[in-house]
């Protein structure tokens, strides 16, 4: 049984490292994204906004553009903030386990949270997969998300099975 927890808490070290790889893998990938296809998030912008060339009080079609821009791109990144955050929580957590720290059920809820929105995140992929693509995406963006959070499923979905095993075990063996 005790060789069965290591094996449990080591995977849990594995898994929750996974996580904060994926972690900062998200946020360098959309900064990556805002830097190299500006073109095509302006694009994108300039689609929303219409034909309008003067917006009145002055402003100008560029410098419009030019703030829509710099908002998106502030709170795309404050989210991406938040969704790191929250990956750090869940690996650092599952990592801690795994080095045999008594952790709460939290972070364990927390990932299952994740781990639904990535599946449902999935399926709708999946079945919007044919769908025609907007400005953003590509078909080869689109498959290439699904191979990186089905990767993320799997690493997610290892995590919560160990650490449910390692809080089992652990409760077997001190009772």
């Amino acid at each position: 049984m005790e060789r069965e927890l290591r094996r449990h808490q080591n995977r849990l070290m594995v898994s929750g490292s996974g996580v904060i790889l994926f972690g900062v893998w998200s946020v360098v990938k959309m900064l990556l994204f805002f830097v190299l296809e500006r073109k095509r998030v302006l694009a994108f912008l300039e689609d929303a906004m219409g034909d309008s060339a003067d917006v009145g009080g002055g402003l100008t079609r560029a410098l419009i553009e030019a703030i829509a821009f710099i908002f998106l791109f502030i709170l795309v990144l404050i989210l991406m903030i938040i969704a790191l955050l929250v990956r750090l929580y869940l690996g650092i957590s599952a990592r801690k386990e795994g080095m045999g720290e008594k952790r709460g059920i939290a972070y364990v809820i927390v990932a299952i949270l994740v781990l639904l929105f990535y599946i449902y995140s999935e399926l709708y992929t999946l079945t919007h997969l044919g769908a025609p693509t907007d400005a953003l995406t590509s078909m080869t963006d689109r498959v290439t998300a699904l191979i990186v959070d089905f990767t993320a499923i799997v690493v997610l979905w290892e995590m919560v099975i160990s650490a449910i095993r390692v809080k089992k075990l652990k409760k077997q063996l001190e009772g």
